[in-house]
């Protein structure tokens, strides 16, 4: 595997990817795997050119699904509709404007709901 790392730690706080290199990390490092129904969104830590991407369990594989993303105060700032192909792509518009914070990425479905945390720089 070849990782390209965002630093977010004690001492560096939200810094640029790096470049392609070997590291080492404490054993309280995390990657993101899947949780326990088989659903991924990376990155959760996004830039102003960030592409998100999901990752949907096969039992959501063509149902269609309304991806929506609010900012903490609740604004809706994004909204999509996508026909989940098991792993899809999302390109946000205007995500360089953002402020730097927290964001709610909220996935929803016949098939159930999803959410996932994004941190913006």
């Amino acid at each position: 595997y070849y990782w390209r790392v965002k630093p977010f730690n004690y001492w560096h706080a939200c810094q640029p990817f790096t470049a392609s290199e070997t590291f080492f990390t404490n054993p309280s490092s995390q990657t993101g795997e899947p949780d326990a129904d088989g659903w991924r969104c990376f990155p959760s830590l996004i830039d102003k050119e960030s592409v998100l991407t999901l990752q949907a369990p096969s039992f959501w594989t063509g149902s269609g699904m309304q991806i929506s993303i609010f900012d903490m105060a609740g604004k809706l700032l994004f909204t999509e509709k996508k026909v989940s192909q098991g792993k899809t792509e999302i390109t946000i518009p205007g995500l360089r404007e953002w402020p730097g914070g927290l964001y709610q990425l909220i996935a929803v479905s016949e098939k159930g709901v999803k959410r996932q945390t994004l941190v913006k720089q």
